[in-house]
């Protein structure tokens, strides 16, 4: 069942890129020198001058440059086809909110490349679509269903992440040889962004054994998992022969109440297991003491009374 987030981004889509191009077509002058595309679409003019809004808006565009006609009516449909298909696995698989992280956080990344590329362009260039979305959806794919199979022509048998990466190279290569630089630069941003966001946020491998080592490596230290060769105060209070130190400057402790707020303020930036011995027994000391004053003091109260 395709979820309606998919349904209503997809329609929206697809009524953007209508609208802009048939107003853009049959009344050319209405924005002036300007037009729906050029205003809504990433351009270097755009974000100089603050329109705050490109960096999404362009994701909703497909610039029809010279008028909708075929070809264009089926590159966008074949576009909202992979949307639809591998956004309602990804919602299905692993809900809505990551999904829109991807699709978003993916424009996002992909339009800072876009500027970058813009800035270094002599031409002044717009660049629109939901390309750079798809190619992040498409590499996060490869890391969530890495032995996932595909009938190719409705008769082959196919591993996915091989055709997937068949076709995003075939599209980067292709963007190079007509030297669509921009293109390249962004859509090959965006493979980046799914890549390392199925790598460290899902906390997968991909199936290329070649990159095991280094996605290994990159969750480790995303995750701090190297804290422990960090040398901070509490080594020092690991090391030293004195009794009491603060595990935020290194100097001593004074009294029990701030021994036990230095010791969760340890516990909830490090974890429990990153206590040591000495201030496990202390803090077991602590309670034993606070828990007898509590016991002796009810004790007065009803001996009081």
């Amino acid at each position: 069942m395709t979820p309606k987030l998919i349904k209503s981004l997809i329609f929206t889509i697809v009524a953007c890129s209508l609208f802009a191009g048939i107003v853009d077509h049959v009344f050319p002058t209405l924005l002036g020198n300007s037009n729906f595309t050029y205003l809504f679409s990433l351009s270097l003019y755009g974000l100089k001058n603050f329109y705050i809004w490109q960096p999404l808006t362009y994701l909703f565009i497909y610039p029809a440059i010279q008028g909708i006609h075929a070809g264009y009516l089926i590159n966008l449909a074949f576009s909202m086809f992979i949307l639809w298909r591998i956004g309602t696995a990804l919602c299905l698989t692993k809900g809505i909110k990551h999904f829109l992280a991807l699709f978003f956080g993916a424009g996002l990344f992909s339009a800072l490349v876009a500027f970058l590329a813009l800035s270094s362009s002599p031409i002044g260039h717009i660049y629109a679509g939901t390309t750079p979305a798809i190619f992040a959806l498409l590499m996060s794919t490869i890391v969530l269903y890495p032995q996932m199979e595909l009938m190719l022509f409705l008769t082959l048998p196919i591993k996915a992440k091989w055709l997937i990466v068949t076709i995003l190279a075939s599209t980067l290569l292709i963007d190079l040889s007509n030297g669509m630089f921009i293109n390249f630069f962004v859509n090959f941003g965006a493979m980046i962004f799914g890549y390392l966001y199925g790598v460290i946020v899902w906390k997968m491998k991909s199936s290329f054994s070649s990159l095991g080592p280094f996605e290994e490596f990159l969750q480790k230290v995303t995750h701090g998992e190297f804290r422990h060769l960090r040398k901070t105060p509490v080594d020092r209070y690991a090391k030293t022969s004195s009794r009491i130190y603060d595990f935020r400057t290194g100097e001593r402790v004074i009294d029990d109440n701030t021994f036990i707020d230095a010791c969760l303020s340890k516990i909830s930036s490090e974890g429990k297991s990153s206590l040591t011995w000495r201030e496990k027994f202390r803090l077991w000391r602590i309670s034993k003491k606070k828990l007898k004053a509590v016991l002796k003091r009810a004790e007065y109260d009803k001996f009081r009374n």
